[in-house]
Parts: C-alpha cells; sequence; structure tokens
C-alpha cells in the first residue's frame, strides 16, 4: 500500500486504492486456531504490563526516601556480597 500512496502534503492512500486492493482472507478455523494460540499471549502481555507499572511506581515512590534518608534498609547477616 505504501507504494500507491499519493499525495504532495503527505503521502496517502485513497479510498479507491483500498477497494481495488488484493487481499488475503484466511478461512474461519485459521483465525479461530490463530486466536486461540495467541490469546494466552496477549493475556501475559497485560499481566506483565501491569506488573511493570506497578514496580515503576513503587520504585518511584521508594527510591527518593532511600536516597534522602527517611527510609532505610535493615543490616542482615545474610546480605549477599557486593562483587566488582
Amino acid at each position: 500500500m505504501t507504494n500507491r500512496a499519493t499525495g504532495a502534503a503527505y503521502p496517502a492512500v485513497t479510498a479507491g486504492t483500498f477497494e481495488r486492493a488484493n487481499l488475503i482472507v484466511h478461512p474461519p478455523p485459521l483465525l479461530e486456531m490463530f486466536g486461540e494460540l495467541t490469546i494466552r499471549m496477549a493475556e501475559s502481555i497485560a499481566v506483565l504490563q501491569c506488573q511493570i507499572t506497578n514496580l515503576r511506581t513503587t520504585r518511584d515512590l521508594l527510591l527518593p526516601r532511600l536516597m534522602s534518608g527517611p527510609l532505610t534498609l535493615p543490616e542482615t547477616e545474610e546480605a549477599l556480597p557486593v562483587s566488582l
């Protein structure tokens, strides 16, 4: 479609170009199979995006308090060694 775009100010595809375009239409059983295979991926993406948003919010709330001093981390014997 980009090869058929026209226009002086910006390239655009006209309605007539869409009407003349050849489209591949997959059979409904194939579309259903694709949907069944990919819905879990889409759901996982949505859950992960929510988790990312929550983690960013938590970081943005806690990091300034940690850096300025009102929030301290307890010293523990199980602290992981820092490797350089």
